[in-house]
């Protein structure tokens, strides 16, 4: 019984081993250049509402809609 022990335990802690070595350099999480592109396309997006001057629009809205709120 001890045999087959020993054998499974070897078995298992090596493909354990040959997961972990697997995986081991594997990237984890966002580089520099994800965050400069998220930032990029934040920045089109911030760009694009201005030239549609939707931010006027959003800045009216809410000051009538702040207005009705407060009685002003």
């Amino acid at each position: 019984m001890i045999p087959l022990y020993v054998t499974l335990a070897t078995f298992v802690q090596g493909k354990a081993e040959s997961v972990r070595r697997r995986y081991a350099g594997e990237d984890r999480g966002a580089s520099i250049i994800e965050y400069v592109a998220l930032l990029f396309v934040v920045a089109l997006i911030v760009a694009a509402i201005h030239a549609a001057k939707i931010d006027e629009r959003v800045k009216n809205k809410a000051g009538d809609a702040l207005n009705k709120i407060f009685g002003k």
